[in-house]
């Protein structure tokens, strides 16, 4: 769903009216995806006229760029020595969570970027002063990084504190002249207007009021920080950085043999080291930008009602890094190794880390084919192209969807499927029955109530 959001947006972009979703006939919908990422990828879709493979691979491609600088700004990552931003680098692009949204049409790759760059470009000027071109190009990184996802503000607030600190006062000046500019050039060369610079209300909507968007989350933010707290570290996190280890599968073995709290115990376990090896990534390196992106990140994550394991993707190298750094730092403080059996901790740390790399492999060569778990929209679009006019108008449950693979002027499927004939009068109207757009495990699909009455 929302890949197809981000290349309808793409098009609106391309097509030169408004920002917005383009797939109703009638009217151009707004939408409360920020225009960043449609940004990024409007040039690609109208250079290889919308070809969904050329919008996989820029994905493919940030994700490069990404292990390219983790491994290249180790320095201003917050990462004690360069081996380990090269483990964090190659754990990154080994990690199940990478490989599936690089071949996606998703943000998290550009936004990863973004926030990488962002905080080697900060941490740069921290020592360059009077670098005013880093600073322009700081800002439009910022704009990028706030713009393709809302949580990107987080980037900005922690880098422009860091400069504070640092008394930058006209590298922060120039960095926001910078953003500045980067928008009034979207705003004069793009359809992107001063309204889309304001965040949907749908967010704070959805923070405030959660319960009516379908989240069992309390609306209480003190209980609901508490729950993501639990769930961030006794399941997701342990599931992100060692795959398998709170899946399906493992989970039943354990349960049988009395252990079903071990995979819990576990990314407990790798809480602490992340936290420790903050903490000597703080007292090796001194405060960096990253110090003050992180927390902020992660107190986000906390409130936001929405949980699971993609929201870790912004900080993803980080979380490899710090719990490398904690490990290490737990063997060097823990082990009273004679001076001549130090030399052990260098294979044990190599074995660590390959034992790590090799979960990662493991964990990215099983994700197996979407379909086994979705509808396939190619079924009901192939014969919308085959047998309806090119005017005609579908109704659907996912019209963005729909959409781009029927070539077909598509709206949401309403609760009662005769206002189309009045919504559009004299013009072919079909509406698409399809099962519910819902992962699942055994592949068994199921009908919405919707999809159900309009069938009926």
């Amino acid at each position: 769903m929302d890949d197809a959001q981000y290349i309808v947006l793409a098009q609106s972009i391309l097509e030169g009216e408004n920002y917005g979703f383009v797939n109703p006939p009638d009217k151009i919908l707004p939408t409360r995806c920020p225009f960043g990422w449609p940004l990024i990828l409007a040039p690609v879709s109208g250079l290889f006229d919308g070809g969904f493979m050329p919008l996989k691979l820029t994905a493919l491609l940030f994700t490069l760029a990404n292990s390219a600088l983790i491994a290249a700004g180790w320095k201003y990552l917050g990462f004690s020595h360069s081996l380990i931003g090269l483990a964090s680098a190659g754990l990154y692009a080994f990690s199940p969570l990478v490989v599936g949204h690089a071949r996606m049409v998703m943000s998290e790759p550009a936004f990863l970027f973004f926030v990488l760059a962002g905080l080697i470009l900060t941490a740069r000027l921290a020592q360059h002063l009077r670098w005013r071109l880093g600073s322009l190009v700081l800002g439009g990184v910022w704009m990028f990084a706030a713009y393709v996802r809302a949580i990107g503000l987080v980037l900005v607030g922690g880098s422009a504190l860091f400069l504070v600190l640092k008394r930058g006062w006209t590298n922060l000046a120039f960095a926001f002249f910078g953003s500045l500019l980067v928008i009034a050039l979207a705003i004069g060369l793009t359809p992107v207007d001063h309204g889309d610079l304001i965040y949907s209300a749908e967010y704070l909507d959805q923070l405030v009021d959660p319960e009516s968007w379908g989240q069992r989350n309390s609306e209480n933010m003190v209980l609901r920080s508490a729950q993501a707290a639990i769930e961030y570290s006794g399941r997701h996190l342990g599931n992100t950085l060692i795959p398998f280890l709170g899946g399906p599968t493992t989970q039943r073995l354990l349960d049988g043999v009395g252990l079903g709290i071990l995979p819990s115990l576990v990314s407990v376990s790798i809480l602490l080291l992340v936290a420790g090896g903050y903490l000597v990534s703080v007292r090796v390196g001194g405060l960096l930008p990253v110090h003050f992106f992180a927390p902020l990140y992660l107190l986000v994550l906390l409130v936001w009602p929405w949980q699971g394991d993609r929201f870790l993707y912004g900080i993803l190298p980080f979380l490899f890094g710090f719990m490398m750094m904690g490990a290490w730092g737990g063997v060097q403080s823990v082990a009273k190794f004679p001076s001549k059996g130090r030399s052990i901790l260098g294979p044990v740390a190599v074995g660590f880390l390959v034992s790590l790399l090799v979960v990662q492999l493991m964990g990215s060569l099983a994700i197996g084919d979407s379909l086994d778990h979705v509808r396939d929209f190619t079924v009901g679009t192939i014969w919308l192209q085959e047998n309806t006019p090119p005017d005609a108008v579908v109704a659907a449950e996912q019209p963005q969807t729909v959409y781009l693979y029927s070539n077909r002027a598509t709206v949401g499927l309403p609760p009662d499927p005769l206002e189309l004939r009045e919504r559009f009068p004299g013009v072919p109207v079909y509406v698409l029955i399809a099962p519910e757009l819902k992962w699942s495990d055994s592949g068994a699909l199921e009908y919405t109530r919707i999809a159900l009455g309009a069938q009926a």
